[in-house]
């Protein structure tokens, strides 16, 4: 789905790519329409009839396993039947209507079970997305779009699948270009069961406006909603087809009303490559199957590295182990200022630098459960620890001030612009960034030793521009900084140009 990208069969993919390329307007055609079993004729359109589509991809995957329970645990895809004559056969077509239609049942009526999630809260048994999507009868809707006045519509794709028993086939509308969006998707699924019928489900993705019932009148909040609705009819031999309206979520509303998918689901008794769309289906499942074990090491190694940093924190209070721990986390979030600072601070610089970074820090178990803001949360803190220092009426340990010397430059001389830079930072590598943005400002300082160390500290990091010299006269140093400022321009410049255009099948508006 949209928050992860999934796993593809090969063969179909590029079956797919074929047939969004192929995208086309159709108008209606009553002889056609006879052919297709409800749904409109295709015929080559005029450029003027063309609709657009929204930005969109079709994506399909294959897996061992239930809409409820997902993927199975490894070994699963291995003991699928793959025998082609016992596979289940499924055209799939989708189309894209200009104007939504009013016509069927709302899938939560047609449902005989939802399951919800808003963020990372429990289930619910409640429909919110499903509401606007509807099951339609296929003679009903060529009826409708066959009438004066009928929205035109336009072929995305056309393809046959292979169900195995035990697996479960998803066709997926999601946001185009890799964007991040919404979702919907379609699973097919069959039983291990020689002869067991084909269920549908409909899985939403969106992001939806909450209000919080235990704040009143706070603003509703905007948050990812995942619904599951499980359809109350399934697809055999008696009712081989099944026919889905759903409600265009990738267009934006300023641009009016709506359009709709329609997702066409279809049994086929047969079809000349039928061994081959099962070996396809059980190669898909496959690779579903190694993406799932790789994602749960991925979790796995993610959950031991945040208890190591748990237990670091806990070390943290104790006199033995304060150091080491700091160190640690230090270098497992990245926080290398704070590391350095652990391993030259005495043993009671170190006793107020932890307190200081546990003071007011919240739980260790949120602290270690976010490596990024842990590693902002120990660097942040060290400077702030060192500013204080640096501003203070006692002396300053020599190993700290040069400490900050070496990291921020010129910079460090004023703990005012140490405040004011952690003020207005929000990373490591933000901060790292303006430390270079005001040593280059110290290069036009009055004062030629400020000039001097300033181009030090940036020629040491190859960020120094060139042909400048702190001791040149200003006219020389105005030429040096101003042939540096335009080269950085048309630096900036060539990498914000614009890529080559590629061809959206998608036929983004």
């Amino acid at each position: 789905m949209s928050t992860s990208r999934r796993s593809r069969s090969l063969t179909l993919a590029l079956a797919l790519a074929g047939a969004l390329a192929a995208c086309r307007t159709s108008a209606p055609d009553a002889h056609q329409g006879q052919e297709e079993a409800g749904l409109p004729g295709q015929e080559a359109p005029r450029e003027r009839d063309r609709i657009a589509l929204p930005r969109f991809e079709l994506a399909t995957r294959d897996y061992a396993g239930a809409p409820l329970r997902g993927i199975l645990p490894k070994g699963a895809a291995a003991a699928l039947d793959a025998e082609p004559s016992r596979a289940q056969l499924v055209r799939v077509r989708v189309l894209y209507l200009e104007r939504a239609l009013d016509l069927g049942v709302p899938l939560d009526r047609a449902s005989r079970l939802i399951a919800s999630r808003a963020g990372d809260a429990p289930l619910q048994p409640t429909a919110r997305l499903a509401m606007a999507a509807r099951r339609v009868d296929p003679d009903e809707l060529a009826a409708a779009l066959a009438r004066a006045g009928a929205p035109r519509r336009r072929v995305c794709a056309e393809f046959t699948s292979a169900l195995l028993g035990g697996a479960t086939r998803e066709v997926a509308l999601e946001a185009g270009g890799g964007r991040a969006g919404p979702s919907t998707g379609i699973e097919l699924a069959r039983a291990a069961v020689v002869g067991a019928p084909v269920e549908l489900a409909v899985r939403f993705e969106a992001d939806v406006e909450v209000r919080d019932e235990d704040a009143e009148g706070a603003p509703p909040r905007r948050m990812p909603w995942s619904e599951l609705v499980l359809l109350d009819a399934a697809l055999d031999a008696a009712h081989p087809r099944a026919t889905l309206h759903l409600p265009d979520p990738f267009s934006p509303p300023s641009l009016g009303p709506r359009g709709a998918f329609v997702v066409d689901i279809e049994l086929v008794a047969d079809a000349p490559e039928r061994a081959q769309l099962v070996a396809a289906a059980l190669e898909g499942a496959r690779a579903a199957e190694r993406s799932a074990d790789e994602r749960a090491a991925r979790v796995e190694e993610r959950e031991a590295r945040a208890k190591e940093r748990r237990n670091a924190l806990e070390s943290l209070a104790l006199a033995p182990n304060r150091r080491a721990a700091l160190v640690f986390l230090a270098g497992a979030t990245r926080a290398s200022f704070c590391g350095d600072l652990a391993l030259v601070a005495d043993d009671a610089a170190l006793v107020e630098l932890v307190d200081a970074l546990t003071r007011d820090a919240g739980s260790n178990d949120a602290l270690a459960g976010d490596e990024t803001a842990l590693g902002w949360h120990l660097e942040r803190g060290a400077w702030v620890f060192v500013e204080a220092k640096l501003g203070g009426d006692g002396a300053v340990p020599a190993e700290l001030s040069g400490l900050a010397l070496r990291r921020a430059g010129e910079v460090a001389r004023s703990s005012g612009a140490i405040e004011d830079l952690l003020a207005t930072s929000r990373s490591a590598r933000e901060l790292e960034a303006r430390f270079v943005e005001e040593n280059l400002a110290y290069l036009e300082d009055v004062h030629p030793a400020a000039r001097v160390r300033a181009f030090d500290w940036l020629a040491a990091r190859g960020v120094a521009p060139e042909g400048y010299d702190p001791l040149g006269s200003r006219e020389e140093r105005a030429r040096a900084l101003e042939r540096a400022a335009e080269e950085k321009e048309v630096r900036d410049g060539a990498s914000l140009a614009p890529e080559e255009p590629r061809a959206n099948a998608e036929g983004p508006r």
